[in-house]
């Protein structure tokens, strides 16, 4: 079939592509880019593009604590993407969707993952990892460590609080990867002095640009 494209004169090839994307239009089925799940996991799968995946490194208490004393958030999952391992903990997180802020991705993505009972109050970039040999497909992950303002977990047991030195060992190994960054990102932190803080902050705080250009 893809040889076949290529064989489609350019302005032809244009025109079917553009009715293609006016018909994914049409589904509204995810928070995506309004495409049914299973062509972006397709595509991404064919590795046509990137994911783009938003971690959630949610801390409990302020950044200023020491290290060992601060827990990060986890969930534990057993769907068939966590098959390999039988079920296991990992950060909660999702993808970036169509025309959405960074603010609004990572409350979809707070709420979906979490429930109603949580909410970010302030969410610093860390990082960006390039997993672009994953098995199943190519991700270039936004970490973010978040400050909840108000958040209840006491009655679920998939979803847990765990020192940063107590982390499950049954952990999706990329996460690994994705906790060491954020404790190398707080350990920055807390090696600054208290007038330096504000402005790391600062520079870690991610800017829309909403402009049309």
């Amino acid at each position: 079939m893809g040889q076949e494209l290529f064989a489609i004169p350019k302005r032809a090839l244009k025109k079917i592509l553009r009715i293609f994307c006016s018909l994914l239009l049409r589904t509204v089925v995810t928070p995506l880019p309004k495409m049914e799940f299973d062509v972006l996991t397709t595509i991404w799968g064919q590795r046509l593009m990137p994911m783009i995946p938003v971690e959630l490194i949610i801390i409990d208490g302020d950044l200023s604590r020491p290290i060992n004393e601060l827990r990060v958030l986890l969930r534990f999952r057993t769907d068939s993407y966590f098959k390999d391992w039988n079920g296991a903990w990992h950060h909660p997180g999702g993808y970036f969707g169509s025309n959405e802020t960074f603010k609004e991705a990572i409350d979809r993505i707070a709420k979906k993952e979490l429930g109603a009972k949580i909410k970010i109050k302030d969410f610093y970039a860390v990082g960006a990892l390039n997993f672009f040999k994953c098995k199943r497909d190519h991700e270039v992950c936004h970490l973010f460590v978040c400050i909840p303002e108000r958040m209840d977990f006491t009655n679920d047991s998939n979803i847990q609080f765990f020192k940063f030195s107590e982390i499950p060992k049954e952990f999706i190994p990329q996460h690994y990867f994705i906790q060491e960054k954020a404790e190398q990102w707080i350990k920055i932190f807390q090696s600054l002095n208290e007038n330096q803080r504000p402005n790391f902050l600062g520079f870690s705080q991610f800017t829309d640009n909403d402009s049309e250009n």
